[in-house]
């Protein structure tokens, strides 16, 4: 998706991506692990896991169910680069 930026006052405004994505527990496990490490420090405004649903039988009921479908918004406060925040304050 696309970033959305939303202004919280005339200094600070936060960043917005939407992620949409599938795969099994583990790969999902070390995506989410990365995203804790990333900095600046990024925030989940929403989070959603689910096994993917079953489609196809015994068989891809038995792959599909070791996989993960992750959805989710994250979030990122950031400064506006003319704020006198990042001058050193105002004078």
């Amino acid at each position: 998706g696309s970033v959305r930026n939303t202004k919280i006052n005339n200094d600070l405004y936060y960043a917005e991506i939407d992620l949409a994505t599938s795969g099994s527990i583990e790969v999902v496990t070390r995506f989410l692990g990365k995203v804790e490490e990333l900095k600046p420090s990024l925030a989940w405004r929403r989070l959603d896991l689910r096994p993917e649903p079953n489609r196809g039988g015994a068989a891809a009921a038995t792959q599909s169910a070791a996989n993960l479908s992750v959805n989710g918004t994250i979030r990122v406060i950031g400064v506006d680069a003319a704020s006198d925040v990042l001058k050193g304050g105002k004078k």
